[in-house]
């Protein structure tokens, strides 16, 4: 070994014993803040709070990101006693709240002048005046999402608060990025004045319905708007599309149609869009006449030349007549779908005929695997003779879902299994879902055995004790002891009993930090009555930190 290298290996180690024994605290202040600036408040106080006098004023100085989103009320309550009573307010940039029990309403410290980013889950209907009020006084607030309760339904309300949002408030000069899914549809009171204030918004997702009047209206609330997502639905007519001008900054559209004919939505493609569009994905059900590869390719070559990207999803149910896929996929294969690269897939099962796009053109299993990377959550189907599903993989899949079209649980081929672990990479999975109750096979909870990830389970209560045998099949119950720390248990007819819960703790319950009890009987509740038996007969031990009634006392949570 040549002097050379030696030198060189002894200073590799040298730099490696060096990180080894690297000491945050040896790093000067401006890269602690940044590193406290990549994870959020919780985390970070959790970790060095109370530690020392230095990071204690590095913690009151960086930037907080509160997240309050399904958490534990163990984890809300030291949000409130440590992080927010001992914090600045204009160092909250990021603010994810949860409008159940009025968790929404943590601090009028969130109300922050630099407040960033605010979402905000499940907004019930009598928070909805408290939301308006503070975003009446959000200056700075570039990113805001909103999502609402079911049964967060008022005209009254719901309008003033989507006007708080595009023309009334300071927030409307700030706002970049928008994204509203809220129980009612689109509604404005009014037409825009002239002496009303422009919204900055940018970038736009109405996951709600509207018409095309109220489409209308809202293009003309939001004139920089470059992407937009909205729920169509409607018949329309040429005189209301001529009323509307192009919103001529409108790069990218989203659109999910319903009850639009196709001739529609091309006239409103060609009144509400510019010629500069880049982007358009749309999906629709139950129109087979979306699905004319030549209809689109004579209409998006002349109105939009530079188009880079189109999706097209359609799906049509009750196909009574096999339709002809050679002749619609053909239409879709031409020049100019080739050029720009624009793909797609064909299905035809159980009379519904589905297209969608995709990245390739090939059956490669390399490539398919590519195609279907991104898709996180996925819902499968069972039926007595499936169609095989092998050439599609899915690699990344995290939360899977099933329904069941099955006869029988019994005759049940065991290849059902085999075909599933050939499509999914069940080792990716951290949440399952048996979406019914109807019957499931006992073999579905076989994929336990191949999931060393999966953490969440969620599950009508029936379905439960028939494919773990009335909880007797230690092996299963073993599995789900192991694994499940978030178990949400369903009843569709009777509420539970102190004995059903006894057995169901007794058998895996011991790695749980959250079991959810859920009510779907109407009339049926759960109350502090119920809960005070389970502790009275000891059915809830000890390791129990809290519980607390959801969504009108329908779900019973249990913090462990």
């Amino acid at each position: 070994m040549s002097d050379q290298l030696v030198v060189k290996l002894e200073e590799q180690n040298s730099r490696r014993h060096q990180l080894e024994q690297l000491d945050l605290e040896a790093l000067p202040n401006e890269l602690i803040l940044q590193i406290f600036g990549y994870f959020n408040a919780y985390d970070v106080f959790k970790s060095f709070y109370s530690l020392n006098v230095r990071l204690n004023s590095l913690l009151h100085a960086t930037h907080l990101h509160i997240d309050l989103i399904n958490v534990t009320k163990a984890v809300h309550n030291y949000h409130q006693q440590v992080i927010i009573s001992t914090s600045n307010s204009n160092q909250m940039i990021t603010a994810k709240l949860q409008d159940i029990s009025d968790r929404i309403k943590i601090s009028d410290s969130l109300v922050a002048i630099n407040l960033q980013s605010l979402t905000i889950d499940d907004l019930t209907l009598k928070n909805i005046g408290y939301v308006r009020s503070i975003l009446l006084k959000l200056k700075h607030l570039t990113y805001l999402s909103l999502t609402s309760s079911p049964d967060c339904i008022s005209t009254d309300l719901t309008d003033k608060l989507m006007e708080t949002i595009f023309t009334d408030s300071e927030m409307s000069r700030s706002l970049k990025s928008c994204k509203l899914s809220l129980a009612d549809p689109i509604r404005f009171r009014d037409n825009v004045t002239t002496n009303a204030r422009a919204s900055a918004i940018e970038y736009l997702s109405f996951c709600q319905w509207c018409d095309i009047y109220q489409l209308t209206s809202l293009l003309k609330r939001v004139p920089k708007i470059k992407s937009l997502t909205v729920y169509l639905c409607g018949d329309f007519e040429d005189t209301d599309l001529a009323l509307s001008p192009l919103s001529e900054n409108l790069i990218s559209f989203q659109a999910e149609i319903y009850r639009v004919p196709f001739d529609d939505i091309q006239l409103l493609l060609i009144n509400k869009l510019s010629p500069k569009l880049e982007y358009l994905k749309l999906f629709t059900m139950n129109r087979l006449e979306y699905m004319d590869g030549k209809k689109w390719e004579q209409f998006l070559s002349f109105y939009f030349p530079i188009l880079k990207q189109f999706q097209l999803s359609c799906t049509v149910n009750d196909v009574k007549t096999p339709p002809n896929l050679t002749e619609i996929a053909q239409s879709f294969r031409t020049k100019y779908y080739l050029e720009h690269k624009w793909y797609y897939v064909f299905d035809y099962d159980k009379e519904e005929l589905s297209m969608y796009p995709t990245l390739a053109t090939t059956d490669d299993p390399q490539i398919l695997n590519h195609t279907f990377q991104n898709i996180k959550i996925l819902d499968l189907a069972l039926y007595d003779n499936p169609t095989a599903l092998t050439k599609r993989c899915y690699p990344n899949v995290h939360t899977l879902s099933f329904s069941s079209k099955l006869s029988s649980s019994v005759n049940v081929s065991p290849a059902l299994i085999d075909d599933i672990l050939n499509t999914i990479s069940v080792a990716n999975l951290k949440t399952l879902r048996f979406q019914d109750g109807e019957i499931y096979p006992r073999m579905m909870l076989e994929l336990i055995k191949f999931t060393p990830n999966l953490s969440t389970l969620e599950i009508f209560h029936k379905v439960l004790l028939n494919i773990t045998d009335n909880l007797t099949d230690e092996n299963i119950c073993l599995c789900l002891q192991k694994s499940i720390k978030n178990l949400k248990l369903i009843f569709d007819s009777t509420l539970p009993s102190t004995d059903d819960l006894r057995l169901l703790l007794e058998k895996i319950s011991k790695n749980l930090s959250i079991l959810t009890l859920v009510s779907t009987v109407s009339g049926q509740e759960f109350t502090t009555d119920f809960v005070e038996q389970l502790i009275t007969e000891n059915i809830i031990d000890g390791n129990v930190i809290d519980y607390e009634f959801v969504d009108n006392n329908r779900d019973l949570c249990f913090y462990f």
